[in-house]
């Protein structure tokens, strides 16, 4: 048998009513209902996993360092010398003969 804590949940009274119109429709008690609700919420939401915060802040430094890296090589790019191609290729003829 599993261990469960008690929460107390605040609820206006209207939503109230409507959890336990729905709980009643499913002939579940208020309680399951809500847990699997939130079973649900949890699976779709985007959050992440227990334990992996530490993680996820290793990935954003990363991204941020190569981020820093992209922006050193673009400002340390020298483009290569504009080179006549008719000279480039009298030079070419003179190294192959």
């Amino acid at each position: 048998m599993c261990i469960m804590a008690r929460v107390l949940l605040s609820l206006p009274d209207e939503f109230l009513a409507e959890v336990d119109a729905v709980a009643k429709a499913e002939k579940r008690s208020r309680s399951e209902l809500v847990r699997e609700a939130l079973r649900r919420y949890i699976a779709e939401a985007d959050v992440p996993p227990p334990g992996t915060s530490a993680s996820r802040r290793l990935e954003a430094s990363d991204a941020i360092g190569a981020l820093e890296v992209i922006q050193r090589m673009r400002r340390d790019y020298q483009p290569p010398e504009e080179v006549d191609s008719d000279s480039y290729m009298r030079e070419l003829r003179k190294r192959n003969g």
